[in-house]
Protein backbone atom coordinates (compact mmCIF):
# COMPACT_ATOMS: atom_id res chain seq x y z
CA UNK A 1 0.00 0.00 0.00
CA UNK A 2 1.53 3.30 -1.08
CA UNK A 3 1.69 6.17 1.37
CA UNK A 4 -0.39 9.25 0.55
CA UNK A 5 1.61 11.47 2.88
CA UNK A 6 5.10 11.56 4.37
CA UNK A 7 6.56 13.99 6.89
CA UNK A 8 10.05 14.23 8.36
CA UNK A 9 10.17 14.52 12.14
CA UNK A 10 13.92 15.05 12.35
CA UNK A 11 17.10 13.47 11.03
CA UNK A 12 16.16 9.98 12.28
CA UNK A 13 12.37 10.12 12.62
CA UNK A 14 9.54 10.27 10.10
CA UNK A 15 5.76 9.91 9.74
CA UNK A 16 3.81 8.29 6.88
CA UNK A 17 0.10 7.74 6.36
CA UNK A 18 -2.35 6.15 3.95
CA UNK A 19 -6.11 5.72 3.91
CA UNK A 20 -5.78 2.73 6.27
CA UNK A 21 -2.61 3.24 8.35
CA UNK A 22 -0.58 5.92 10.11
CA UNK A 23 3.01 4.94 10.98
CA UNK A 24 5.62 6.88 12.97
CA UNK A 25 9.22 5.64 12.90
CA UNK A 26 12.31 6.60 14.94
CA UNK A 27 15.75 5.15 14.25
CA UNK A 28 17.22 3.35 11.27
CA UNK A 29 16.95 -0.03 9.52
CA UNK A 30 19.97 -1.65 7.90
CA UNK A 31 18.29 -4.26 5.68
CA UNK A 32 15.57 -2.47 3.73
CA UNK A 33 17.02 -3.94 0.53
CA UNK A 34 16.13 -7.41 1.84
CA UNK A 35 12.70 -6.78 3.37
CA UNK A 36 11.10 -3.70 1.76
CA UNK A 37 8.12 -4.38 -0.52
CA UNK A 38 8.88 -1.22 -2.50
CA UNK A 39 12.23 0.03 -3.76
CA UNK A 40 13.98 1.84 -0.87
CA UNK A 41 15.58 4.52 -3.03
CA UNK A 42 15.31 7.81 -1.14
CA UNK A 43 12.07 6.88 0.62
CA UNK A 44 11.72 7.72 4.31
CA UNK A 45 11.87 4.91 6.85
CA UNK A 46 8.25 5.46 7.87
CA UNK A 47 7.13 5.21 4.24
CA UNK A 48 8.98 1.92 3.75
CA UNK A 49 7.62 0.54 7.00
CA UNK A 50 4.06 1.56 6.15
CA UNK A 51 4.22 -0.48 2.94
CA UNK A 52 5.75 -3.44 4.77
CA UNK A 53 3.29 -3.23 7.67
CA UNK A 54 0.33 -3.10 5.27
CA UNK A 55 1.53 -6.35 3.72
CA UNK A 56 2.72 -8.34 6.76
CA UNK A 57 1.24 -6.63 9.84
CA UNK A 58 3.05 -6.51 13.14
CA UNK A 59 5.05 -9.65 12.31
CA UNK A 60 7.20 -7.57 9.98
CA UNK A 61 9.29 -6.23 12.90
CA UNK A 62 10.84 -9.69 13.27
CA UNK A 63 12.54 -9.18 9.90
CA UNK A 64 13.94 -5.72 10.61
CA UNK A 65 17.56 -5.19 11.59
CA UNK A 66 18.68 -1.94 13.16
CA UNK A 67 17.69 0.36 15.99
CA UNK A 68 14.10 1.54 15.98
CA UNK A 69 10.88 2.33 17.75
CA UNK A 70 7.53 2.25 15.95
CA UNK A 71 3.99 3.50 16.47
CA UNK A 72 1.34 2.21 14.04
CA UNK A 73 -2.34 3.20 14.04
CA UNK A 74 -5.03 1.35 12.11
CA UNK A 75 -7.69 3.89 11.12
CA UNK A 76 -10.48 1.34 10.52
CA UNK A 77 -10.31 -0.57 13.82
CA UNK A 78 -8.68 2.03 16.08
CA UNK A 79 -5.95 -0.44 17.06
CA UNK A 80 -2.60 0.96 18.11
CA UNK A 81 0.70 -0.93 17.88
CA UNK A 82 3.89 0.03 19.72
CA UNK A 83 7.19 -1.75 19.04
CA UNK A 84 10.93 -1.48 19.73
CA UNK A 85 14.05 -3.20 18.45
CA UNK A 86 15.36 -6.35 20.13
CA UNK A 87 17.56 -4.59 22.71
CA UNK A 88 15.55 -1.40 23.05
CA UNK A 89 18.21 0.95 21.73
CA UNK A 90 15.57 3.51 20.72
CA UNK A 91 13.30 4.53 23.63
CA UNK A 92 9.50 4.58 23.54
CA UNK A 93 7.25 5.68 26.42
CA UNK A 94 3.53 6.16 26.80
CA UNK A 95 0.78 7.27 29.15
CA UNK A 96 -2.97 7.81 29.07
CA UNK A 97 -4.98 11.00 29.33
CA UNK A 98 -8.74 11.44 29.13
CA UNK A 99 -9.22 8.17 27.25
CA UNK A 100 -6.40 8.96 24.83
CA UNK A 101 -2.82 7.79 24.50
CA UNK A 102 0.31 9.94 24.68
CA UNK A 103 3.39 8.33 23.08
CA UNK A 104 6.87 9.81 22.74
CA UNK A 105 10.56 8.91 22.66
CA UNK A 106 11.31 10.91 25.81
CA UNK A 107 9.73 10.78 29.25
CA UNK A 108 9.57 14.55 29.52
CA UNK A 109 7.45 14.72 26.36
CA UNK A 110 5.00 12.18 27.77
CA UNK A 111 4.79 14.08 31.08
CA UNK A 112 3.97 17.32 29.27
CA UNK A 113 1.58 15.70 26.79
CA UNK A 114 -0.34 13.79 29.48
CA UNK A 115 -0.17 16.72 31.92
CA UNK A 116 1.44 14.58 34.62
CA UNK A 117 3.30 15.79 37.72
CA UNK A 118 7.03 15.16 37.46
CA UNK A 119 7.30 12.74 40.37
CA UNK A 120 9.66 9.82 40.77
CA UNK A 121 8.39 6.40 41.76
CA UNK A 122 10.51 5.62 44.83
CA UNK A 123 9.99 1.86 44.67
CA UNK A 124 11.42 1.72 41.13
CA UNK A 125 14.12 4.29 41.78
CA UNK A 126 15.55 2.37 44.69
CA UNK A 127 15.88 -0.72 42.49
CA UNK A 128 18.17 1.26 40.19
CA UNK A 129 20.22 2.35 43.20
CA UNK A 130 20.44 -1.24 44.39
CA UNK A 131 21.63 -2.39 40.97
CA UNK A 132 18.51 -4.46 40.25
CA UNK A 133 16.47 -4.59 37.04
CA UNK A 134 13.07 -2.93 37.50
CA UNK A 135 9.79 -4.64 36.56
CA UNK A 136 9.13 -4.83 32.84
CA UNK A 137 7.45 -1.70 31.50
CA UNK A 138 8.16 0.37 34.60
CA UNK A 139 9.91 3.74 34.57
CA UNK A 140 11.15 5.92 37.39
CA UNK A 141 8.27 8.37 36.91
CA UNK A 142 4.68 8.05 38.04
CA UNK A 143 2.17 7.53 35.26
CA UNK A 144 4.78 6.88 32.55
CA UNK A 145 5.18 3.37 31.10
CA UNK A 146 7.93 1.98 28.89
CA UNK A 147 7.51 -0.29 25.87
CA UNK A 148 9.65 -3.36 26.49
CA UNK A 149 12.42 -4.20 24.00
CA UNK A 150 11.81 -7.00 21.49
CA UNK A 151 8.07 -6.61 21.97
CA UNK A 152 4.99 -5.41 20.12
CA UNK A 153 2.22 -3.90 22.25
CA UNK A 154 -1.29 -4.09 20.81
CA UNK A 155 -4.00 -1.80 22.18
CA UNK A 156 -7.52 -2.42 20.94
CA UNK A 157 -8.34 1.16 21.94
CA UNK A 158 -6.30 3.98 23.40
CA UNK A 159 -7.79 3.40 26.87
CA UNK A 160 -7.16 -0.39 26.88
CA UNK A 161 -4.29 -2.26 28.51
CA UNK A 162 -1.80 -3.54 25.93
CA UNK A 163 -1.46 -7.16 24.88
CA UNK A 164 2.23 -7.98 24.55
CA UNK A 165 3.91 -10.30 22.05
CA UNK A 166 7.68 -10.89 22.19
CA UNK A 167 9.50 -11.38 18.89
CA UNK A 168 13.03 -12.12 20.16
CA UNK A 169 14.55 -14.27 22.88
CA UNK A 170 18.20 -15.05 23.56
CA UNK A 171 19.16 -18.24 21.67
CA UNK A 172 20.46 -21.26 23.55
CA UNK A 173 24.18 -21.72 24.14
CA UNK A 174 25.68 -24.63 22.17
CA UNK A 175 27.72 -27.48 23.59
CA UNK A 176 31.38 -26.51 23.44
CA UNK A 177 32.36 -29.92 22.04
CA UNK A 178 30.14 -29.35 18.99
CA UNK A 179 31.67 -25.98 18.00
CA UNK A 180 34.42 -25.85 15.38
CA UNK A 181 36.84 -23.16 16.59
CA UNK A 182 38.10 -22.18 13.14
CA UNK A 183 34.56 -21.93 11.78
CA UNK A 184 33.58 -19.78 14.79
CA UNK A 185 36.52 -17.47 14.09
CA UNK A 186 35.59 -17.05 10.42
CA UNK A 187 31.88 -16.53 11.10
CA UNK A 188 32.51 -14.00 13.86
CA UNK A 189 34.88 -12.05 11.63
CA UNK A 190 32.28 -11.85 8.85
CA UNK A 191 29.52 -10.77 11.27
CA UNK A 192 31.71 -8.08 12.85
CA UNK A 193 32.56 -6.68 9.44
CA UNK A 194 28.93 -6.71 8.32
CA UNK A 195 27.82 -5.04 11.57
CA UNK A 196 30.29 -2.19 11.00
CA UNK A 197 29.09 -1.78 7.40
CA UNK A 198 25.43 -1.78 8.43
CA UNK A 199 25.96 1.05 10.89
CA UNK A 200 26.88 3.37 8.00
CA UNK A 201 23.55 2.94 6.20
CA UNK A 202 22.09 6.28 5.16
CA UNK A 203 24.94 8.48 6.43
CA UNK A 204 27.75 10.31 4.66
CA UNK A 205 29.64 11.87 7.57
CA UNK A 206 30.14 9.83 10.72
CA UNK A 207 32.22 10.36 13.85
CA UNK A 208 33.66 7.28 15.56
CA UNK A 209 34.63 7.12 19.23
CA UNK A 210 38.15 5.66 19.21
CA UNK A 211 40.22 4.52 22.16
CA UNK A 212 43.01 1.98 22.58
CA UNK A 213 40.51 -0.54 23.97
CA UNK A 214 39.99 -3.77 22.06
CA UNK A 215 36.35 -3.12 21.05
CA UNK A 216 36.93 0.45 19.94
CA UNK A 217 40.12 -0.43 18.06
CA UNK A 218 38.25 -3.27 16.34
CA UNK A 219 35.48 -0.94 15.18
CA UNK A 220 37.89 1.64 13.78
CA UNK A 221 40.01 -0.99 12.03
CA UNK A 222 36.94 -2.59 10.43
CA UNK A 223 35.66 0.78 9.23
CA UNK A 224 39.06 1.73 7.82
CA UNK A 225 39.24 -1.60 6.01
CA UNK A 226 36.05 -0.96 4.05
CA UNK A 227 35.55 2.81 4.33
CA UNK A 228 38.86 4.64 4.83
CA UNK A 229 38.84 8.23 6.02
CA UNK A 230 39.35 9.39 2.42
CA UNK A 231 36.76 7.04 0.97
CA UNK A 232 36.09 7.31 -2.77
CA UNK A 233 32.36 6.75 -2.25
CA UNK A 234 32.03 10.17 -0.58
CA UNK A 235 31.56 8.86 2.93
CA UNK A 236 33.82 10.33 5.59
CA UNK A 237 34.67 8.57 8.87
CA UNK A 238 36.46 10.72 11.43
CA UNK A 239 37.90 9.56 14.75
CA UNK A 240 37.24 11.27 18.10
CA UNK A 241 39.18 10.23 21.20
CA UNK A 242 38.79 11.34 24.81
CA UNK A 243 42.20 11.61 26.45
CA UNK A 244 43.09 12.07 30.11
CA UNK A 245 46.61 13.50 30.46
CA UNK A 246 48.12 12.82 33.86
CA UNK A 247 45.70 10.01 34.75
CA UNK A 248 46.26 6.26 34.60
CA UNK A 249 43.33 5.91 32.19
CA UNK A 250 44.98 8.12 29.54
CA UNK A 251 45.13 6.23 26.22
CA UNK A 252 46.86 8.72 23.95
CA UNK A 253 49.78 6.43 23.23
CA UNK A 254 47.54 3.53 22.25
CA UNK A 255 45.25 5.72 20.13
CA UNK A 256 48.18 7.16 18.23
CA UNK A 257 49.62 3.70 17.66
CA UNK A 258 46.25 2.58 16.23
CA UNK A 259 46.13 5.55 13.84
CA UNK A 260 49.71 4.90 12.74
CA UNK A 261 48.77 1.28 12.01
CA UNK A 262 45.63 2.24 10.05
CA UNK A 263 47.24 5.22 8.31
CA UNK A 264 44.66 7.62 9.73
CA UNK A 265 44.45 10.64 12.00
CA UNK A 266 41.97 11.61 14.68
CA UNK A 267 40.97 14.43 16.96
CA UNK A 268 41.85 14.20 20.65
CA UNK A 269 39.56 15.82 23.23
CA UNK A 270 41.12 16.55 26.63
CA UNK A 271 38.69 15.32 29.29
CA UNK A 272 41.08 15.04 32.23
CA UNK A 273 39.47 17.96 34.04
CA UNK A 274 35.98 16.50 33.77
CA UNK A 275 34.31 15.20 36.94
CA UNK A 276 31.85 12.35 36.29
CA UNK A 277 30.10 12.75 39.63
CA UNK A 278 29.91 16.53 39.45
CA UNK A 279 28.25 16.19 36.04
CA UNK A 280 25.18 14.51 37.53
CA UNK A 281 23.28 17.76 36.91
CA UNK A 282 24.41 17.71 33.27
CA UNK A 283 23.12 14.17 32.83
CA UNK A 284 19.83 15.03 34.51
CA UNK A 285 19.32 18.06 32.30
CA UNK A 286 19.98 16.16 29.10
CA UNK A 287 18.38 12.81 29.89
CA UNK A 288 15.23 11.56 31.60
CA UNK A 289 16.82 8.43 33.01
CA UNK A 290 18.99 7.56 35.99
CA UNK A 291 22.34 6.79 34.41
CA UNK A 292 25.90 5.85 35.28
CA UNK A 293 27.97 9.05 35.67
CA UNK A 294 30.48 7.85 33.06
CA UNK A 295 27.72 8.34 30.48
CA UNK A 296 28.92 11.94 30.29
CA UNK A 297 31.52 10.68 27.79
CA UNK A 298 28.74 10.11 25.24
CA UNK A 299 27.60 13.72 25.66
CA UNK A 300 31.11 15.09 25.21
CA UNK A 301 31.74 13.00 22.10
CA UNK A 302 28.35 13.94 20.61
CA UNK A 303 28.99 17.64 21.16
CA UNK A 304 32.38 17.36 19.48
CA UNK A 305 30.85 15.39 16.59
CA UNK A 306 28.23 18.11 16.10
CA UNK A 307 30.91 20.83 16.09
CA UNK A 308 32.72 19.14 13.21
CA UNK A 309 29.50 18.60 11.24
CA UNK A 310 28.95 14.86 11.77
CA UNK A 311 25.35 13.66 12.05
CA UNK A 312 26.08 10.20 13.48
CA UNK A 313 28.30 9.02 16.36
CA UNK A 314 29.42 5.38 16.46
CA UNK A 315 30.61 3.72 19.68
CA UNK A 316 31.76 0.15 20.30
CA UNK A 317 29.31 -0.93 23.01
CA UNK A 318 28.34 -4.60 23.02
CA UNK A 319 31.29 -7.03 23.04
CA UNK A 320 31.74 -6.80 26.82
CA UNK A 321 28.34 -8.41 27.24
CA UNK A 322 28.34 -11.20 24.66
CA UNK A 323 31.83 -11.66 23.24
CA UNK A 324 33.92 -11.57 26.40
CA UNK A 325 32.96 -14.92 27.90
CA UNK A 326 33.05 -15.60 31.63
CA UNK A 327 35.29 -18.04 33.49
CA UNK A 328 32.21 -19.30 35.27
CA UNK A 329 32.26 -21.93 32.53
CA UNK A 330 34.98 -23.63 34.62
CA UNK A 331 32.32 -24.48 37.19
CA UNK A 332 30.21 -25.94 34.38
CA UNK A 333 33.13 -28.21 33.45
CA UNK A 334 33.27 -29.48 37.03
CA UNK A 335 29.53 -30.12 37.17
CA UNK A 336 29.80 -32.04 33.88
CA UNK A 337 32.49 -34.25 35.39
CA UNK A 338 35.22 -32.93 33.08
CA UNK A 339 37.93 -32.58 35.70
CA UNK A 340 40.84 -32.85 33.23
CA UNK A 341 39.45 -30.02 31.10
CA UNK A 342 38.86 -27.94 34.25
CA UNK A 343 42.47 -28.34 35.43
CA UNK A 344 43.92 -27.81 31.95
CA UNK A 345 42.11 -24.51 31.52
CA UNK A 346 42.84 -23.34 35.07
CA UNK A 347 46.55 -23.68 34.36
CA UNK A 348 46.38 -22.10 30.89
CA UNK A 349 44.42 -18.97 31.84
CA UNK A 350 46.50 -15.81 31.49
CA UNK A 351 46.46 -13.98 34.82
CA UNK A 352 46.86 -10.24 35.07
CA UNK A 353 47.96 -10.54 38.68
CA UNK A 354 47.85 -13.08 41.50
CA UNK A 355 49.08 -16.60 41.95
CA UNK A 356 48.03 -19.60 39.88
CA UNK A 357 47.09 -21.85 42.79
CA UNK A 358 45.04 -19.06 44.32
CA UNK A 359 43.12 -18.75 41.04
CA UNK A 360 42.42 -22.50 40.97
CA UNK A 361 41.30 -22.47 44.60
CA UNK A 362 39.00 -19.53 43.88
CA UNK A 363 37.34 -21.42 41.01
CA UNK A 364 36.80 -24.49 43.22
CA UNK A 365 35.26 -22.39 45.99
CA UNK A 366 33.04 -20.58 43.50
CA UNK A 367 31.80 -23.90 42.09
CA UNK A 368 31.12 -25.23 45.58
CA UNK A 369 29.12 -22.13 46.47
CA UNK A 370 27.11 -22.37 43.29
CA UNK A 371 26.30 -26.03 43.95
CA UNK A 372 25.37 -25.36 47.56
CA UNK A 373 21.72 -24.26 47.98
CA UNK A 374 21.48 -20.60 48.87
CA UNK A 375 20.26 -19.93 52.36
CA UNK A 376 17.78 -17.11 52.70
CA UNK A 377 19.63 -14.15 54.11
CA UNK A 378 18.09 -12.27 57.04
CA UNK A 379 16.99 -8.72 56.41
CA UNK A 380 19.44 -6.07 57.67
CA UNK A 381 18.23 -4.21 60.74
CA UNK A 382 18.12 -0.92 58.84
CA UNK A 383 15.88 -2.25 56.03
CA UNK A 384 12.14 -2.53 56.29
CA UNK A 385 10.80 -6.10 55.72
CA UNK A 386 8.79 -4.95 52.68
CA UNK A 387 11.82 -3.41 51.01
CA UNK A 388 13.99 -6.48 51.68
CA UNK A 389 11.33 -8.79 50.25
CA UNK A 390 11.10 -6.65 47.10
CA UNK A 391 14.88 -6.75 46.63
CA UNK A 392 15.02 -10.52 47.14
CA UNK A 393 12.30 -11.21 44.59
CA UNK A 394 14.17 -9.17 41.96
CA UNK A 395 17.45 -11.07 42.35
CA UNK A 396 18.25 -13.65 39.62
CA UNK A 397 17.47 -17.25 40.47
CA UNK A 398 20.34 -19.69 41.03
CA UNK A 399 21.22 -21.24 37.63
CA UNK A 400 21.15 -25.02 37.18
CA UNK A 401 24.47 -26.87 37.48
CA UNK A 402 26.21 -27.01 34.12
CA UNK A 403 24.42 -23.93 32.76
CA UNK A 404 26.02 -21.26 34.92
CA UNK A 405 27.91 -19.43 32.14
CA UNK A 406 24.85 -19.37 29.90
CA UNK A 407 22.66 -18.03 32.72
CA UNK A 408 25.13 -15.27 33.58
CA UNK A 409 25.33 -14.03 30.00
CA UNK A 410 21.54 -13.97 29.74
CA UNK A 411 21.30 -11.96 32.94
CA UNK A 412 23.64 -9.41 31.35
CA UNK A 413 21.48 -9.23 28.21
CA UNK A 414 18.34 -8.87 30.33
CA UNK A 415 20.03 -6.04 32.21
CA UNK A 416 20.83 -4.36 28.92
CA UNK A 417 17.16 -4.56 27.92
CA UNK A 418 15.80 -3.43 31.28
CA UNK A 419 18.45 -0.84 32.11
CA UNK A 420 18.41 2.85 31.17
CA UNK A 421 21.87 3.00 29.60
CA UNK A 422 20.85 2.59 25.96
CA UNK A 423 17.98 5.07 26.35
CA UNK A 424 20.39 7.52 27.98
CA UNK A 425 23.05 7.23 25.28
CA UNK A 426 20.47 7.96 22.61
CA UNK A 427 19.10 11.01 24.46
CA UNK A 428 22.51 12.44 25.37
CA UNK A 429 23.61 12.28 21.74
CA UNK A 430 20.27 13.57 20.42
CA UNK A 431 20.46 16.61 22.71
CA UNK A 432 23.59 17.60 20.75
CA UNK A 433 21.81 17.03 17.43
CA UNK A 434 23.64 13.77 16.75
CA UNK A 435 22.34 10.23 16.24
CA UNK A 436 24.06 7.56 18.35
CA UNK A 437 24.62 4.10 16.84
CA UNK A 438 26.21 0.97 18.31
CA UNK A 439 27.37 -1.30 15.44
CA UNK A 440 28.28 -4.22 17.70
CA UNK A 441 24.71 -4.37 19.02
CA UNK A 442 23.70 -5.76 15.64
CA UNK A 443 21.08 -8.48 16.14
CA UNK A 444 22.68 -11.09 13.87
CA UNK A 445 26.03 -10.63 15.64
CA UNK A 446 24.32 -10.83 19.02
CA UNK A 447 22.40 -13.97 18.08
CA UNK A 448 25.52 -15.78 16.95
CA UNK A 449 27.66 -14.69 19.92
CA UNK A 450 25.04 -15.88 22.41
CA UNK A 451 25.27 -19.40 21.02
CA UNK A 452 29.02 -19.57 21.65
CA UNK A 453 30.08 -21.30 24.89
CA UNK A 454 32.36 -19.59 27.38
CA UNK A 455 35.23 -21.95 26.62
CA UNK A 456 35.13 -20.98 22.94
CA UNK A 457 34.90 -17.25 23.67
CA UNK A 458 37.78 -17.31 26.16
CA UNK A 459 39.82 -20.05 24.50
CA UNK A 460 40.65 -21.19 28.02
CA UNK A 461 43.05 -18.24 28.20
CA UNK A 462 41.47 -14.78 28.47
CA UNK A 463 38.18 -12.99 28.06
CA UNK A 464 37.52 -12.01 24.42
CA UNK A 465 40.10 -14.54 23.24
CA UNK A 466 38.06 -15.43 20.15
CA UNK A 467 37.68 -11.74 19.31
CA UNK A 468 41.43 -11.25 19.78
CA UNK A 469 42.16 -14.06 17.31
CA UNK A 470 39.75 -12.54 14.77
CA UNK A 471 41.60 -9.22 15.01
CA UNK A 472 45.06 -10.73 14.50
CA UNK A 473 46.80 -8.69 11.83
CA UNK A 474 44.06 -6.04 11.84
CA UNK A 475 45.24 -4.00 14.85
CA UNK A 476 48.65 -3.74 16.57
CA UNK A 477 49.42 -6.82 18.68
CA UNK A 478 50.19 -4.80 21.80
CA UNK A 479 46.66 -3.33 21.64
CA UNK A 480 45.09 -6.67 20.74
CA UNK A 481 46.57 -8.34 23.81
CA UNK A 482 46.48 -5.37 26.19
CA UNK A 483 44.57 -5.49 29.47
CA UNK A 484 41.47 -3.37 29.85
CA UNK A 485 41.93 0.21 31.07
CA UNK A 486 39.08 1.44 33.26
CA UNK A 487 37.91 4.88 34.29
CA UNK A 488 37.96 4.10 38.01
CA UNK A 489 40.53 6.83 38.64
CA UNK A 490 38.07 9.48 37.51
CA UNK A 491 35.51 8.29 40.07
CA UNK A 492 38.07 7.71 42.81
CA UNK A 493 39.39 11.22 42.36
CA UNK A 494 35.97 12.60 43.30
CA UNK A 495 35.16 10.00 45.94
CA UNK A 496 36.41 11.55 49.15
CA UNK A 497 34.75 14.98 48.74
CA UNK A 498 31.46 13.28 47.89
CA UNK A 499 31.74 10.98 50.88
CA UNK A 500 32.18 13.98 53.12
CA UNK A 501 29.21 15.70 51.53
CA UNK A 502 27.08 12.63 52.05
CA UNK A 503 28.14 12.35 55.67
CA UNK A 504 27.19 15.95 56.29
CA UNK A 505 23.84 15.56 54.55
CA UNK A 506 23.01 12.35 56.40
CA UNK A 507 24.74 12.91 59.72
CA UNK A 508 21.51 11.93 61.51
CA UNK A 509 21.28 8.72 59.50
CA UNK A 510 24.47 6.62 59.27
CA UNK A 511 22.38 3.74 57.91
CA UNK A 512 21.65 5.72 54.76
CA UNK A 513 25.36 6.28 54.16
CA UNK A 514 25.97 2.56 54.63
CA UNK A 515 23.32 1.73 52.05
CA UNK A 516 24.59 4.22 49.50
CA UNK A 517 28.26 3.29 49.73
CA UNK A 518 27.55 -0.45 49.71
CA UNK A 519 27.10 -0.44 45.92
CA UNK A 520 29.88 1.96 45.04
CA UNK A 521 30.18 5.64 44.33
CA UNK A 522 28.89 5.36 40.79
CA UNK A 523 25.47 4.70 42.29
CA UNK A 524 25.85 7.47 44.83
CA UNK A 525 25.40 10.03 42.07
CA UNK A 526 22.15 8.28 41.13
CA UNK A 527 21.01 8.77 44.70
CA UNK A 528 21.84 12.44 44.54
CA UNK A 529 19.90 12.69 41.29
CA UNK A 530 16.94 10.93 42.93
CA UNK A 531 16.99 13.18 45.97
CA UNK A 532 17.15 16.43 44.05
CA UNK A 533 14.40 15.33 41.68
CA UNK A 534 11.93 14.21 44.31
CA UNK A 535 12.66 16.39 47.35
CA UNK A 536 14.47 19.42 45.94
CA UNK A 537 17.13 18.94 48.58
CA UNK A 538 20.07 16.77 49.44
CA UNK A 539 18.41 14.73 52.21
CA UNK A 540 19.12 11.13 51.34
CA UNK A 541 17.59 9.65 54.46
CA UNK A 542 14.19 11.20 53.67
CA UNK A 543 14.08 9.52 50.25
CA UNK A 544 15.03 6.15 51.68
CA UNK A 545 12.50 6.46 54.48
CA UNK A 546 9.74 7.35 52.00
CA UNK A 547 10.66 4.40 49.84
CA UNK A 548 10.33 2.09 52.81
CA UNK A 549 13.96 1.06 52.77
CA UNK A 550 14.56 2.73 56.11
CA UNK A 551 12.08 2.84 58.96
CA UNK A 552 12.25 5.83 61.26
CA UNK A 553 12.36 3.53 64.27
CA UNK A 554 15.49 1.71 63.15
CA UNK A 555 17.12 4.98 62.14
CA UNK A 556 16.57 6.50 65.57
CA UNK A 557 17.83 3.36 67.30
CA UNK A 558 20.95 3.30 65.19
CA UNK A 559 21.65 6.98 65.77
Amino acid sequence: MAAVGVQSLGWDASLAWSEEWVVAFHGYVTNWEDVAVVSPGSAANAELLLSLWSEAGRECVVRLRGEFSVVAYHRCTGRIFLARDFLGKRPLFFSRKDGGLVVASEIRQVIVGADLPRRLRPEVTIQWIAGLDPPEGATEYEGVLRVAPAAVYTLERADCSPATSTFWRAPEERDEREVDREDAKQTLGLLLRRAAQRALVGVEDVAVAVSSGLDSAALWALLCQDHPATATDGRRCSALSLVFPGLSCDEREGVRALHAWCGTKGREVDAASESPLARAAYLRERCDRLVHPMAFTIGLLAEEAARQGSRVLLTAHGPDEVLAGRFSYLADLLFQGRLAAFLRDCFSVQLRSGRRLRFVARQLVAAWRLRKPKARRPAPAWLSPQAWEAIQTRRPAQPPAGLIHSAQIRVLVSGYQAGPSLDAFEQLAASAGVEHRSPFLDQDLFDYALTLPGRVLTGGRRVKWLLRTVLEGRIPDHLRMAWKVGYETLIDRDAEPLRQKLMEATRRNPAAVLLLTAWGLDNVSLSRHTTEESLRGFRVERVLAEVGILTLETVEKRV
